[in-house]
């Protein structure tokens, strides 16, 4: 675990706090971060601590905690001592994004369709912070999701409730072995459910846990990674990007490509059985590859390609460096036509980590060779 225990003291009576907390800024914009350990009387003391940037290369931040707004896309600003650490959230956007937003309409809903509690909007740039849900879904208390400026095409109404894998008992909600949390989540367009309904931009959420529930399971917060939940009972983490978690306030954030069921746990309940996941039924009428995002991007990207025609095709994706040499092999698959996400966590064949710089991603079939660029920023 992250936290100390200073002599004749419980950890429970520390933190470190970075200030401020969660903000947003423009492109071209400075902020200066500081940070402190407070007691549980209130007290801060003084300390210095490494600073991180986490996620997207949003910006540049010194090591004296000075952060520069460089790109659009959000951050977690990290702050760290030996067993400490704190995070918070850095949105950063343009004056353009910020002058047209769309917004969502939430509601929350339990196992047999009711809604419980009332109604809430959001708007593009704004956060959804969860709480005052009575049980069972009171396990969504303490959970988050902002849509960052340019997510979404038009306004949508939002369904929050819990996934499948949750059981309900008497008075707790308990999860299949290696899980701690989740949500589900449904789009609607005009009365329509849209599933699944694509971000460009992705879209934060924040998912609280219980640590006693992670101690239970012999996990810590290095074992834990976000899924998707998909109705034959396996987990996929393709389109989820930026996974931090937050041991002080008990917090996992993480980007989503999509909304549908989303959960967390142990790392190990995902085993590799292809380099993609199909996200779309519908058959596209040509072949096509997205640009990558984030991008640039740390420490991986995701990106979606279509598999056009009425019948598959062989398709390969390929990374490349600038000097031609091939560095990666994401996908060699025969495809059904469809809509599919993949990605690339920014290592070699061999598994091994690559440097910064500009890299080719290339899809082929035997009809067509698209190309896209990357740039990994380490």
């Amino acid at each position: 675990r992250s936290r100390v225990t200073p002599p004749g003291e419980t950890r429970a009576h520390y933190r470190l706090v970075i200030d401020p907390a969660d903000t947003m800024l423009l492109v071209g914009q400075t902020l200066n971060y500081a940070a402190y350990i407070m007691d549980s009387t209130g007290a801060r003391l003084d300390t210095t601590v490494t600073w991180s940037l986490q996620g997207n290369a949003v910006g540049i931040l010194s090591e004296e905690g000075e952060f520069t707004a460089m790109d659009p896309g959000i951050g977690i600003v990290k702050a760290q001592i030996p067993r400490f650490t704190a995070v918070a959230r850095i949105l950063v956007a343009t004056e353009a994004g910020m002058a047209e937003s769309d917004t969502a309409q939430v509601r929350f809903r339990d196992r047999e369709g009711n809604q419980v509690g009332h109604i809430r909007r959001i708007a593009e740039k704004d956060v959804l912070k969860i709480s005052g849900l009575p049980f069972p879904l009171n396990i969504l208390n303490g959970g988050q999701v902002l849509l960052p400026p340019g997510s979404l095409d038009q306004g949508i109404s939002l369904e929050i409730t819990l996934p499948d894998i949750a059981e309900i008992l008497d008075s707790t909600v308990t999860f299949t072995e290696g899980i701690i949390t989740g949500f589900s989540f449904d789009v609607y367009e005009d009365g329509i459910l849209v599933h699944p309904y694509v971000f460009d931009p992705p879209v934060q959420i924040v998912l609280p846990y219980k640590p006693e529930l992670l101690e239970e399971l012999g996990l810590n917060a290095e074992d834990l990674a976000v899924f998707f939940y998909n109705p034959d009972g396996t987990y996929d983490p393709s389109g989820i990007l930026n996974i931090v978690v937050d041991e002080t306030e008990n917090k996992i954030y993480a980007e989503v490509s999509h909304f549908s069921q989303v959960v967390a746990g142990d790392k190990k309940l995902y085993s590799t059985t292809g380099c993609c996941s199909r996200i779309e039924s519908v058959m596209p009428l040509q072949n096509r590859l997205y640009p990558n995002y984030p991008n640039p991007f740390n420490p991986e990207t995701a990106f979606r390609f279509d598999v056009g025609g009425r019948t598959a095709q062989d398709v390969s994706i390929e990374v490349y460096n600038m000097n031609g040499q091939r560095v990666a092999v994401i996908l060699e698959k025969r495809l059904e036509p469809g809509q599919y996400s993949a990605t690339w966590n920014g290592t070699n064949r061999t598994g091994q980590t690559v440097g910064s710089g500009v890299y080719l991603i290339r899809m082929k079939t035997a009809s067509v060779t698209l190309t896209r660029r990357m740039v990994l920023m380490r």
